[in-house]
């Protein structure tokens, strides 16, 4: 999230937000929702796992969902 494809071994800030209620990270790409409920997005996407309706990564936080009734995330990998 924070615009470089870089891996990170300490905590980094992530876009220019200061709000997050929470982050979640996956294998490849992580969600957070903001304390106003909206949904974000960043990473790998290759599959359209971030649910923008693009096949193309992201690397830093996009608006995925604009509804204030989230209030939970949670995030898994399932190895092949």
């Amino acid at each position: 999230g924070d615009g470089t494809y870089e891996n990170k071994t300490k905590p980094t800030q992530i876009g220019n937000f200061n709000d997050w209620a929470q982050v979640v990270a996956g294998f490849n790409n992580s969600f957070a929702i903001k304390k106003d409920g909206t949904l974000y997005a960043w990473g790998k996407n290759d599959y359209g796992q971030l649910g923008d309706r693009t096949f193309k990564s992201k690397t830093r936080p996009i608006l995925i969902f604009n509804d204030a009734r989230i209030q939970s995330l949670k995030s898994c990998y399932k190895k092949q």
